[in-house]
């Protein structure tokens, strides 16, 4: 799983969340395939490579905020979110927990001023994804903003529960 995949189930299974500016390409992998099919039934002779991302990067905060508008989440410092991240991955037989508390910074006898500094990046801010995304729009292939498809994807189909909570 991705660090962002990761990080979202944590806050979903600790009910918490703190502050961030990180901000990430969320490219859903589905938007992804149909416009990989798309692309090669669409008869174009096309570049030799396109990068396949949704423009812009979405700040993980506005992930969380999505994400705080179906299961609750209490606003916590990021120390205070990854003492608790630790607790619960010691007790819980919750790999996925454990694997973020390892690649996650400690910020005990440190201030860190972005908690998430240098754990993502907004690939569309680093590589072009303009032939893709002109290409997608003709394919009548769009990107689903960030307050719709994250969330979505940690929730139980038809049950409205969030997954493991």
């Amino acid at each position: 799983r991705s660090v962002i995949d990761s990080l979202v189930h944590a806050c979903t299974r600790l009910g918490l969340r703190f502050a961030t500016q990180a901000v990430t390409d969320w490219t859903p992998v589905d938007k992804v395939s149909q416009f990989i099919v798309g692309a090669a039934g669409s008869g174009r002779d096309l570049a030799p490579y396109l990068n396949v991302v949704r423009p812009p990067g979405i700040r993980i905060e506005h992930v969380l905020d999505a994400l705080g508008d179906v299961v609750p989440l209490r606003e916590v410092t990021y120390t205070e979110f990854w003492t608790m991240l630790g607790k619960v991955a010691e007790q819980d037989a919750d790999r996925q927990l454990a694997g973020l508390l390892s690649v996650l910074p400690d910020p005990r006898g440190q201030a860190l001023a972005e908690p998430l500094s240098g754990l993502f990046s907004d690939a569309g801010a680093l590589f072009s994804a303009k032939q893709a995304a002109c290409l997608a729009d003709d394919l009548g292939i769009f990107w689903s903003g960030a307050d719709e498809a994250p969330p979505r994807c940690y929730l139980r189909p038809g049950v409205g529960r969030v997954i493991g909570r």
